[in-house]
């Protein structure tokens, strides 16, 4: 297999020059350490952080489930399972936080997210779709410099090499445009596509024109939808972040 890399670093927000378009951020807890992936299952947000996987209800309180999650680079949720990639290997994970090891080599993941009952992993440079098994297919390569990766309308959305691109489940993609520099997160949430770059929440069409909802964003690892709101990690602190 090749290898890869993906997103998910750590959150800082500086509640400052929020743009009028956004509803303001509201802070739900700032015990956030060395945040590592983030993701939503079940009504429930569940973060790594620190090397342990949390679940965390929607008002910020959370609960340890289970340490020893070092070196996560992907994280997604599929079919009422977690999906984690951590120290190389891909492991399904329940939401009490047990796990079951699938497969390896995943060492150099940079993009994962779930789509139509599939992970799609972007794994040194190639994109795979992988089964809840561990299986997984080749589809498409030269995703270079990945700086994250969000399902969206039935299509993947890849931030690579500053271009922001539409995958279609077989790996055929075409650019939307580029300038996506210095990406920190990117989220699906309901109909709307969110991505975090230099510091600033857009609002981002289907072809790829983005809208302005907030800058004074730093630092961001983490970023997930749930219920309809954007949660962003981000200076050790969770932020519910709703763009109008």
């Amino acid at each position: 297999m090749h290898h890869f890399l993906f997103f998910f670093g750590a959150a800082v927000l500086l509640a400052t020059a929020v743009d009028a378009k956004s509803a303001g951020p509201t802070s739900l807890g700032n015990s956030w350490h060395d945040v590592t992936g983030a993701t939503a299952l079940d009504g429930k947000l569940y973060i790594v952080s620190g090397g342990t996987l949390f679940e965390v209800a929607k008002d910020g309180k959370s609960r340890a489930l289970t340490p020893s999650w070092n070196g996560v680079t992907g994280m997604a949720a599929l079919d009422g399972k977690l999906y984690i990639v951590s120290g190389g290997s891909l492991y399904g994970v329940d939401k009490a936080g047990q796990y079951t090891q699938l497969s390896d080599s995943w060492n150099a993941v940079t993009g994962m997210t779930a789509l139509d009952g599939k992970l799609y992993i972007i794994n040194d440079g190639t994109l795979y779709s992988v089964d809840k098994a561990g299986k997984y297919a080749t589809l498409s390569d030269s995703w270079t410099d990945t700086a994250g990766m969000a399902a969206h309308d039935g299509r993947l959305y890849i931030v690579s090499g500053g271009t922001l691109y539409a995958a279609e489940k077989d790996g055929k993609y075409k650019g939307l445009g580029n300038g996506w520099t210095h990406t920190a997160g990117i989220a699906a949430v309901g109909s709307k596509l969110y991505i975090v770059s230099e510091g600033t929440l857009f609002l981002v069409g289907n072809d790829g024109k983005s809208e302005n909802h907030g800058n004074g964003w730093a630092h961001v690892t983490g970023t997930a939808a749930l219920d309809g709101k954007l949660y962003i990690v981000g200076d050790t602190t969770l932020y519910e972040a709703v763009a109008k």
